[in-house]
Parts: C-alpha cells; sequence; structure tokens
C-alpha cells in the first residue's frame, strides 16, 4: 500500500478487523468482518494481508497487554497508528513475524477467511421470480434483511435464507408456493441463540410486516410453518402434511451438504454459541444431533431422504465423533 490517504472501504475495513484486537470475546462479530471486506471488494487474498501487514502489527500489543483496552479504538487514532505501523518486511520473513506476534489469535483471522469463503462461493440468490412465486415489494425486503443482520449471525443471516431458497426453488411440486417461500422468508427472521421463543417471535413479526400487504391471506399458514421449525427433531413424516415436510426439509438440507460444507456449518453453529461454556455447548449439541441420527428418517419427505439422508447421517456421526 502507498502512502496516499486510505479510501473509505479501507478505513471500514480496518475498523471491523481492529475490534478483533480488543480484550474482548468477538466471535460474533466475525461474520461481521467477512462481509465487511467482500463489500469492500477485496480477495481472501488481499484481505489477508490487511490484517497480517497493516492491521496486526499496529494492535498486537493490546494482545500482549495484561489490561488490554476493550472498550474500542478511536478511528482518528487507529488509522494513524495503521498508517505508522504498517509492515514493509513481507514474504516468509514478513509471515513469521507476524506469527510470533498474533500467535493464537491467527485462529480469528482463520474464521474470518473461512466466512469470506463461504460468502464468496454461496450463489448469488436474488429475490426474483427464480427463486419466489412472487414480486417482493422493496421496502419489505429490506425490513427482512434488517432484521436477519441483528444481531451479528454466524450461520442464521440472509445468506442462510438464501440457501433455503435454492433448494426450495428445486422442489418439484409445492401446494401452496406463495405461503412457503414467506415462511422460508421469515423463518430465522428473529434469531438469538440458546432462545426459546425464536420461532414464535419470527411468526409475530411475519404478521406485522405482512398486514396490509398482498400476502395478508397467507400470514396464518405462514406463522403455522415458521412455529413448526421449533420442532425439527421431534416430528415423524405423519405429523406433517405434503408441504410442511418439504419446508422443514429445505431448512435441514445442510446437513446432508458435502462434509466440507457440513463441517463449516457445524464451526458456524459453535461461533453462534461461544457466549456459552465449551462443555456445556458440546453436551447440548451431541444431544441434539443423537436424537436426529436415531430417528428411523432424519428428513421428512422421500425428495430429501432419498437425495440426502446418507450423507446426513454419515456428516452427523462424524460430527459426534469430534464432541465427544
Amino acid at each position: 500500500m502507498d502512502d496516499a490517504e486510505p479510501s473509505a472501504e479501507r478505513v471500514a475495513v480496518w475498523i471491523s478487523m481492529a475490534e478483533h484486537f480488543l480484550d474482548t470475546d468477538t466471535q460474533e462479530e466475525i461474520p461481521h468482518t467477512a462481509s465487511v471486506c467482500i463489500r469492500s471488494g477485496l480477495s481472501i487474498e488481499d484481505a489477508r494481508a490487511i490484517w497480517q501487514h497493516e492491521v496486526s502489527p499496529a494492535l498486537y500489543p493490546n494482545l500482549w497487554s495484561v489490561a488490554g483496552e476493550w472498550a474500542g479504538w478511536d478511528e482518528a487514532w487507529l488509522v494513524e497508528r495503521i498508517l505508522k505501523s504498517r509492515r514493509r518486511l513481507r514474504g516468509t520473513l514478513g509471515y513469521l513475524l507476524y506469527r510470533f506476534q498474533v500467535q493464537e489469535h491467527h485462529g480469528v483471522w482463520q474464521e474470518i477467511e473461512h466466512h469470506m469463503q463461504r460468502l464468496l462461493t454461496t450463489p448469488m440468490i436474488k429475490l426474483d421470480a427464480a427463486t419466489i412465486p412472487f414480486d417482493l415489494p422493496a421496502p419489505l425486503e429490506a425490513a427482512l434483511r434488517r432484521a436477519y443482520e441483528q444481531p451479528p449471525r454466524a450461520y442464521h443471516h440472509f445468506g442462510h435464507v438464501l440457501e433455503v431458497l435454492g433448494h426450495f426453488s428445486r422442489v418439484p411440486e409445492w401446494h401452496d408456493r406463495e405461503a412457503v417461500a414467506l415462511a422460508v422468508l421469515f423463518h430465522d427472521a428473529v434469531y438469538e441463540a440458546g432462545r426459546s421463543d425464536n420461532e414464535a417471535r419470527s411468526a409475530e413479526l411475519a404478521a406485522t410486516l405482512l398486514t396490509g400487504t398482498p400476502f395478508e391471506r397467507s400470514i396464518a399458514r405462514v406463522q403455522h410453518l415458521v412455529r413448526l421449525t421449533a420442532r425439527h427433531g421431534s416430528l415423524a413424516p405423519s405429523d406433517v402434511d405434503h408441504d410442511e415436510a418439504l419446508f422443514l426439509d429445505c431448512d435441514m438440507a445442510i446437513l446432508g451438504e458435502s462434509p466440507s460444507s457440513y463441517d463449516a456449518y457445524e464451526r458456524a453453529i459453535a461461533a453462534e454459541y461461544a457466549h456459552i461454556p465449551a462443555i456445556a455447548y458440546r453436551a447440548g449439541r451431541a444431544r441434539f444431533l443423537s436424537k436426529l441420527l436415531a430417528k428411523p428418517c432424519i428428513y421428512l419427505s422421500p425428495f430429501f431422504t432419498l437425495e440426502r439422508e446418507a450423507t446426513a447421517r454419515a456428516n452427523i456421526a462424524r460430527a459426534l465423533a469430534t464432541l465427544a
């Protein structure tokens, strides 16, 4: 980087990365930092260079301090500090110096890079006729996207909605395509890891935002479908109708993805629960996965059972071995 005044995009990246050098747990901010890097037009290699050679040299001393800074960085100070501290030494020696300075904190960058990779390789599905059977008013779409941004999430963000819509679009037949598509859009709109009322609150948000729109007629069905997602792992095929089974299976399709995609999903879920003790998380996660594995069929519909059941069982068995 030259000595020119940094762009607003570069400063935004610096500010987001700098949050991870505070004396606090910033696991929940990792997806946000990945998104900032991508919105700034950075490749993973470019973002890695900024982390290693610009932000880390300026802020690594905070990792070594007994009483580190935790309240936040002053933006003007941060920019000046980074401009003065940028590492000129690159290559192998520069990398070794970086690893010595940040040590285990390099794992934070690896998680950011992982999330960037996930965002960059996820097909950019737009909310248009190819994915949903109606035109979504711009204000409604904006409100939905805002809902999925708070609080920051490692997995249950709007990217997850787009992935579920991708599966929705592959299902050959829906009895009520409009209601199911709306349920996909709203099913995780309210999400705080560990709370038991996320689904109920998401259903209420759906009613609030859909009232007075052309979709008002579907509110009751949308709310029912959204609330059903609270019962993942507890339902049998006989408990649900055609659309319910396929809708719930679309949401759980990640279980039957490739091993690398499934492992990324497990890491993202763990990141969302970083605020609870690791031993408690592992025990709870193992109970849920064991419950799934004990079922005669993980998926509720023939469509997803045929396509993903075997892979899902292998993925879950591997995850349980890791948790143990």
